[in-house]
């Protein structure tokens, strides 16, 4: 399948060799690329290629089509849109990355507010702060600081 992509205002065409919502391989200028979709986190989409780890802007079109920009550069992929295995449910909050636990800002039956932060994962030299996606209070706090957690671990479970 054929795709048109914009490359600094350009636009190329690209041909898709396989695609799913975690990976999209596919043909420009000769060269062939492969993308491992890692996480989402708000407007963010992590991206691997090869070893290297790629921060990147998204926005999801009227079409269902994700635009990618990484620094000034752009394309629209048609990475299909899902929920990642990083996004939970209300009241539970889930890593978004491997990290560590950096710091721990709340307790086990505290009474929390949407959006108020509950602890701070570290993974590659950058702080994610966690925060309340429904007030409720603080069931349950499955880490600890210091330790070690996969992408997707639940982290915090808020009940109402």
């Amino acid at each position: 399948m054929e795709k048109t992509i914009i490359v600094n205002g350009q636009e190329n065409k690209i041909k898709i060799i396989s695609q799913n919502a975690e990976q999209i391989v596919f043909e420009f200028a000769g060269a062939e690329y492969s993308y491992q979709r890692m996480a989402d986190i708000a407007d963010f989409i992590f991206l691997k290629r090869g070893d290297k780890l790629i921060k990147a802007t998204t926005s999801v079109l009227g079409n269902g089509e994700t635009r990618i920009a990484i620094n000034e550069n752009e394309a629209t992929v048609g990475l299909k849109s899902r929920k990642s295995s990083t996004q939970a449910a209300a009241g539970e909050l889930k890593s978004p990355m491997p990290g560590k636990i950096f710091k721990i800002m709340a307790k086990v039956s505290q009474k929390v507010t949407v959006g108020e932060p509950l602890l701070i994962v570290e993974a590659m030299k950058m702080e994610h702060t966690i925060k309340a996606n429904q007030d409720g209070i603080i069931k349950k706090i499955n880490y600890k600081e210091g330790e070690q957690v996969d992408a997707g671990a639940l982290l915090v479970q808020i009940e109402e």
